[in-house]
């Protein structure tokens, strides 16, 4: 199954909670929004195991504030990893989408290439797998931003 990330947007007074107490999610309320066929769904953003390219890319463009949204890693133990937990206050997250935005197709690209071409059999694969990530990073940030929230989020 692997290492893999989620994030869910929070209010904050559940960021100031979380971001304080020793128990970081307990009682937080994910911020719903009612699709067209039925039940709230939380705002949440999954990258599966897709965070550590985000984190390569953002740190070879210095983008601080988008970094944020994938900081940190698991803690390896011999019976397994303790997941990373973490947070943006809700007045980080407009820099952070904005930056998340800013990245275009041909510097995604250039994580997977050298010298234009592809790197091996699997680059072409994974700079597909990564933009489509990378895209819906954008959509959850820029409604997280819209609606003055925070971001609790998970790796492991």
């Amino acid at each position: 199954m692997g290492i893999r990330y989620l994030a869910i947007s929070i209010d904050l007074d559940d960021y100031l909670r979380i971001s304080a107490g020793a128990c970081p999610t307990c009682g937080a309320r994910p911020h719903t929004r009612q699709p067209d066929y039925g039940q709230p769904e939380p705002d949440v953003l999954d990258l599966d195991k897709c965070w550590g390219y985000l984190q390569r890319l953002f740190d070879s463009m210095d983008l601080r504030a988008a970094a944020e949204l994938v900081a940190g890693h698991v803690t390896h133990t011999p019976t397994g990893w303790i997941s990373h937990q973490g947070t943006v206050a809700p007045d980080r997250v407009p820099a952070l989408a904005h930056e998340l935005a800013s990245v275009s197709v041909d510097q995604t690209r250039s994580l997977f290439q050298e010298n234009g071409e592809w790197a091996d059999h699997r680059s072409e694969g994974d700079f597909g797998y990564v933009s489509s990530y990378l895209t819906r990073a954008v959509s959850f940030a820029e409604k997280v931003a819209r609606d003055n929230r925070g971001i609790v989020y998970y790796i492991g």
